[in-house]
C-alpha cells in the first residue's frame, strides 16, 4: 500500500511519460495533489514548496547545468536516506577513482593520475 496523504499535506508527484509503445520518451511531468485540509499560511507555504519543486524540475530540463549545483544537495538526502548503501557505494567509487581517504588523509594508488606533485 503507498503512502495516505494527511489532510493537510501537500505532494509533488513525478510521472515517467510512455509513448503508444510503451517505451519511454524520456521526459517526467509533475503534478501537485493536496490534502483537504491545507488552508492558512501553512498551507501556503506548503502549496508554494511544492510549485517550487515541481518548476523545478521543468527549469532543470531547461537547464542541465544546473545539475551540478544540486549534487551536494542529492548526496546529502542520499546519505542521510540509505546510509550504509550510500558508504558502500562512496568506498567503490573512490577504488575506481584509484584513492581512498581516511578523515583528511588521501592514499594514491600506483595508477592514480595526479596533476603537479602529489
Amino acid at each position: 500500500m503507498g503512502y495516505r496523504l494527511g489532510s493537510d499535506e501537500v505532494a509533488v508527484l513525478i510521472k515517467p511519460v510512455f509513448d503508444e509503445d510503451g517505451e519511454w520518451t524520456m521526459e517526467l511531468k509533475t503534478g501537485i495533489t493536496f490534502g483537504s485540509d491545507v488552508n492558512g499560511v501553512a498551507g501556503q507555504a506548503a502549496v508554494d514548496a511544492a510549485l517550487t519543486m515541481a518548476a523545478a524540475l521543468a527549469f532543470v530540463q531547461d537547464n542541465v547545468d544546473i545539475l551540478d549545483y544540486l549534487d551536494e544537495y542529492k548526496h546529502d538526502m542520499l546519505k542521510e536516506l540509505y546510509p550504509d548503501q550510500y558508504a558502500e557505494a562512496l568506498a567503490e567509487h573512490d577504488k575506481a577513482e584509484g584513492y581512498t581517504t581516511d578523515g583528511n588523509i588521501i592514499r594514491l594508488n600506483a595508477w592514480t593520475k595526479t596533476k603537479g606533485n602529489a
